[in-house]
């Protein structure tokens, strides 16, 4: 084997190593200029239910599910697709005429033979306006 093959795993390491040096002070002063959280006052209270987590700018974003297959691991998988939807902070699942986007899941059993086994599918996301 040629020498310089043998190096190439060597300068690989020393050129991210000196890539991370160079890095660093460009780093440290970004996060040095970042003000500090704000203390809370002794003598408020903390309320007694969490507060409602919304997305980013406050809006959550309506997302419909649509399976009309009936194999058995494909529903359990639109389930729990439902089920993650639902305690999303970003996404909420909903039912309802309105701008959403659409998930729409196709799911078939891949062996016709051991129908519970495993499962095909397909997914497409559609806009709704």
């Amino acid at each position: 084997m040629p020498r310089h093959y043998r190096l190439a795993p060597v300068l690989t390491v020393l050129a991210v190593a000196a890539l991370m040096a160079l890095a660093v002070p460009t780093i440290a002063p970004a996060q040095a200029d970042k003000p500090a959280p704000a203390a809370k006052p002794e003598g408020q209270a903390i309320p007694d239910t969490p507060k409602k987590e919304t997305g980013v700018d406050g809006r959550r974003t309506p997302v419909a599910v649509e399976h009309g297959d009936t194999d058995v691991v494909g529903t359990r998988m639109v389930y729990h697709l439902k089920e993650l939807l639902g305690r999303s902070s970003l996404m909420s699942l909903t039912t309802k005429d309105e701008k959403k986007l659409v998930l729409a899941i196709q799911t078939q059993a891949e062996f016709t033979g051991r129908p519970a086994v495993s499962s095909i599918y397909s997914v497409a996301w559609l806009y709704s306006a």
